[in-house]
């Protein structure tokens, strides 16, 4: 999904598919949830006639199913989901997932962006882990895998402890809803917290009718500094009768590969 359009395109033409597989099994589907281009079923009609269905729609997309695994555990996005055989009913509880080969990364403490963005990693981060979980035990064993997954990462954890033990929404939204959707948003490059301190504290003095808010812009990645294009090198390389249109920005262009003749489409 290399273009900005992609996800769009995908999501409309999933719902194209989507429409024909619900009503051709109306009756048979308890539950069917989608985000783009994946699906979460449950059915009473086996999950093969319903593959075998989405495969027939259009033969350049080609549908897979993952099935639960023998303790009745599968994953969606980044929820897990347990099916418990009860007497009668099935029991189905949800926890947060990550997959196996996560890396355990998330932003640096000492990395050079506001203090504020690794604040609301920790905001949003808590808030997903509470949403997923079903129950409290299941939360608490997300809770300190993902608190230890900051404090591996440099974060400090008495401020990992506070983001975490707090309770109710955060007082920003508190803030928009007082503001009434009226503010102003002014951007500053991002220097250090000292500069940034500075900043908000002479905002707030102004006492203008209309609250002034500083967003903070961290300049270039280093490598994308130092790493510098070469138009004469791009130009020598240019497989193109027209050496120029290598140089040419935002075109989706068409490679056919010499040996195989398969086509790539791909865009600058």
């Amino acid at each position: 999904m290399g273009n900005n359009l992609s996800p769009l395109l995908a999501i409309i033409y999933m719902d194209f598919i989507e429409r024909q597989i619900i009503s051709h099994f109306k009756n048979e589907i308890l539950m069917w949830v989608r985000y783009i281009d994946d699906i979460f079923i449950i059915s009473t009609t086996p999950l093969s006639l319903i593959l075998d269905k989405c495969n027939i729609i259009d033969k350049n997309i080609k549908f897979t199913c993952e099935l639960p695994t023998a303790s009745g555990d599968i994953p969606f996005l980044d929820t897990l989901v347990h099916f418990k055989n009860q007497s009668v009913n099935i029991d189905i509880t949800c926890e947060l997932y990550s997959k196996p080969m996560h890396s355990g990364h998330v932003l640096p403490w000492i990395s050079h962006v506001p203090l504020q963005q690794k604040m609301a990693l920790l905001r949003t981060e808590r808030l997903r882990t509470i949403r997923n979980c079903t129950s409290s035990e299941l939360e608490t064993a997300a809770i300190e895998r993902h608190k230890e997954r900051f404090i591996s990462n440099g974060y400090p954890k008495k401020v990992v402890e506070e983001h975490y033990c707090k309770n109710g929404s955060s007082s920003r939204r508190k803030d928009r809803r007082k503001d009434n959707g009226k503010v102003i948003y002014l951007r500053y490059p991002y220097i250090n917290e000292k500069y940034a301190i500075k900043i908000r504290n002479i905002l707030k003095k102004t006492k203008l009718p209309v609250p002034i808010k500083p967003i903070f812009i961290t300049a270039a990645p280093l490598r994308t500094q130092l790493r510098k294009s070469n138009p004469e090198a791009i130009k020598h390389a240019c497989i193109s009768e027209d050496s120029c249109i290598c140089l040419k920005k935002n075109i989706v262009y068409e490679i056919t590969c010499k040996i195989c003749q398969e086509k790539y489409i791909g865009e600058t």
